[in-house]
Order: structure tokens, then C-alpha cells, then sequence
């Protein structure tokens, strides 16, 4: 190999600013949610591509509280970061050397020298005095920490850098909605962001009707523009079912399924359609087939349990309790599956010692487990 550059290692101080932070950005952009584009997979993000070429983030800007995922969002509203231009472009690298950590012993010098790189001819206004009780600290006041609302008993450092004494609320809130961190708005007639706002909001608003019924408007038509885009087509099962529209969830899921038999969210989704519909007997084979697929899932064996017991096929219940009882033995329902499985097999003398042992572990509940058990004694 000659001396010199290497092509085939991407240095990201090589990179021009946009494509330098999005290496940054992969797992650091957490976001709302997270939408492959279509015909792309998240892990084929690349050091060099930008990275909304893989996947688009959407955000939301009415957060209550500060998250301490959200450092990208909150760089791009600082001063320094909107101001600065070419070779000054504030970025993650400005302060963070991905090969070095920082010691508490180097935290004050180490950020004070980062600031200076470009606020060297503009000194400090504040006073001497208040500085040397900070150690002349730069991010003690304009970066100050700050209890976080989504990682308890943590604190996180606040990247808007924002000015002592005046107020720094965060961006204006959307009214719950998202946006695509990138281009923020979704231009008319873009058929590609139209499709992935779709999918983000059927994953953020799971059970919000008006969001949904807006979510389906836009999958019906990415539907249209993509024939056969599988996330779509999952993506309106799953927004159909959280309006409890069961019945209309069944064909996107079946057409799903037909291509892709292994699917297992698809599978869950098809088999939890099926049983709201009272198609019992499909969803007894879609639920047996989602349980040969993935046996470690405990709301599968519990609407396996759940049907077998109507079907009364106990040996079969039987096998599907235990299952369950043993991956959530914390679950009074699965207690209560193996006792009944345990009486209706024959076995009082286990069901008896499965009782007790369901009692002692919620000793609160006594009088009315031994009520429920005498109940179903046959």
C-alpha cells in the first residue's frame, strides 16, 4: 500500500461538515422515530453517505422536559452552530474527540479551549469574580447540566449553549405532531416523505385515532405510488388495528403473509386480527405458527392458552401454560392457566401445589385466589 491517504478508510475530518456529522448522527440522532426509505435497510448506513439517504429521523419539538437523547436537536438551535460557517462549523467533533475521554480533572480546561477556538478575540463579559467561582468555566454557565426526563437519577449537559440570565426555551412545540429532522416539513408532492411520515406515525401515535386516520391517508396513497412496499402494507395493518378495525386489518396482513409466511410482527398482528374477528380456528394456527417462529414471547403462549382453553384441548393448553408460566413467572394469568391446565389433565395433586405456590408469591390476594379456586374445582 502507498504512503499517504487511503481511500478505502473513511476519515471523517475528511468529510465536508453534513456528511461528517451524520457519522455522528447514526446512533446519536435518536429522534421519535427511525423510517428506513423505501428499498433501504438501517444497517446500510455507510461513513460518507448522508445519512437521510438511509433513513429518515423524525423529531418532535414539544417535548416535555429536556431528553437526554436529544443533544443533535439541540446543537442545531445554538447560536454557535446557526452562526458559524466553513471550517468554523460547529459540530460534535468541535468538542468531542471520538478516540480520547475527557477526565473531570480536564473537563474545565479541555471545553474552555474548545470555546476559545472561535471566541478567542471575544473575551468573557462576565465579571472576574463570578468566573473564578466557576474555575472560568465556559459550559458551566452556557452549557449548564440538567436533570434528564426520560433516564432517571441522570444528568445531561445542555448542547443549545445557551446565554446566562436570559431565557432559552426550547423550539416552539408542533401540537404533538413530527417532523422529519432534515427537512422539517414535508414538501407537497414529496411521495417519498409522505410514505415515511406515514410509517412514523402509525410507530409514535399507536393508539391516537385522529393521528392514525390521518396515517392511513398517507399509506393509502404511498400504497399507490409503491405497489408492494411491504412497511406500508404493515404499517396500515398496524393503523387499522389500533382503530380497532379488525376486520379490514386481515387483508393487508394476509397479502403480507402470503409473501413473506415468517414474518413475525406481520404474524402477531394477523393472528391478534383473526381472534377479534372470531375466527378462532385460523387464529389458533396463526398463534401455533407465531410461537414455532419466536417460543420466547409470553402474550403468545397466553393467547394460545386463552383459545385452547375455549377449545377445551387440554394436553395441548397444558404444554402452552407452562410455557408461559416459566417466561413470566411473575404473571398471576399464567399461574391461573397452569392450575386450571393441571385440573382439567387429571393432576389435582399438582394443581393443589401449584395453588399454594400461586398464593404464597401474592399472599394480598389470599381470600379471593381460594375462592377463585374452589370455583373451578370440577
Amino acid at each position: 500500500m502507498s504512503e499517504g491517504f487511503d481511500p478505502t478508510i473513511v476519515n471523517p475530518s475528511k468529510l465536508e461538515h453534513g456528511l461528517r456529522e451524520a457519522v455522528c448522527q447514526q446512533c446519536h440522532l435518536e429522534g421519535k422515530a427511525r423510517v428506513a426509505r423505501r428499498g433501504r435497510r438501517f444497517d446500510e448506513f455507510r461513513p460518507g453517505l448522508p445519512l437521510d439517504s438511509v433513513l429518515t429521523v423524525f423529531v418532535t419539538a414539544d417535548e416535555a422536559g429536556v431528553k437526554a437523547v436529544s443533544h443533535v436537536e439541540q446543537m442545531y438551535q445554538s447560536r454557535c452552530f446557526l452562526a458559524g460557517e466553513g471550517d468554523k462549523k460547529m459540530g460534535c467533533t468541535s468538542c468531542h474527540d471520538p478516540h480520547r475521554q475527557i477526565g473531570s480533572d480536564e473537563r474545565v480546561p479541555y471545553y474552555r479551549a474548545c470555546c476559545l477556538q472561535c471566541h478567542e478575540e471575544h473575551a468573557c463579559s462576565a465579571a472576574p469574580a463570578p468566573r473564578q467561582e466557576k474555575s472560568d468555566s465556559c459550559i458551566a454557565c452556557h452549557m449548564p447540566r440538567f436533570k434528564t426526563t426520560d433516564i432517571v437519577h441522570t444528568a445531561s449537559t445542555d448542547h443549545r449553549v445557551i446565554r446566562p440570565g436570559k431565557t432559552q426555551p426550547l423550539a416552539p412545540g408542533t401540537g404533538g405532531k413530527i417532523a422529519a429532522f432534515y427537512s422539517k416539513v414535508v414538501e407537497k408532492g414529496d411521495k417519498e416523505m409522505s410514505r415515511d411520515l406515514g410509517l412514523a406515525l402509525v410507530e409514535c401515535f399507536p393508539m391516537d385515532p385522529s393521528v392514525l386516520e390521518r396515517a392511513l391517508v398517507l399509506l393509502e396513497k404511498a400504497g399507490a405510488d409503491f405497489p408492494g412496499d411491504t412497511e406500508v402494507l404493515e404499517a396500515q395493518a398496524a393503523a387499522l388495528l389500533g382503530l380497532s378495525r379488525f376486520h379490514q386489518a386481515v387483508k393487508p396482513l394476509h397479502v403480507l403473509l402470503d409473501r413473506f409466511p415468517r414474518r413475525e410482527t406481520a404474524l402477531l398482528r394477523y393472528a391478534t386480527a383473526l381472534e377479534a374477528t372470531g375466527q378462532e380456528r385460523e387464529a389458533l394456527d396463526a398463534w401455533r405458527k407465531a410461537v414455532e417462529i419466536n417460543p420466547w414471547t409470553p402474550l403468545t403462549r397466553q393467547h394460545l392458552t386463552s383459545l385452547l382453553d375455549k377449545k377445551g384441548a387440554w394436553p395441548e393448553h397444558l404444554l402452552h401454560a407452562e410455557a408461559w408460566l416459566q417466561l413470566d413467572p411473575s404473571d398471576m394469568n399464567a399461574h391461573k392457566a397452569w392450575i386450571v391446565g393441571l385440573l382439567r389433565n387429571g393432576r389435582r395433586d399438582d394443581a393443589r401445589t401449584a395453588f399454594e405456590r400461586a398464593r404464597a408469591l401474592h399472599s394480598l390476594n389470599r381470600a379471593g385466589l381460594q375462592a377463585w379456586f374452589e370455583e373451578i374445582q370440577p
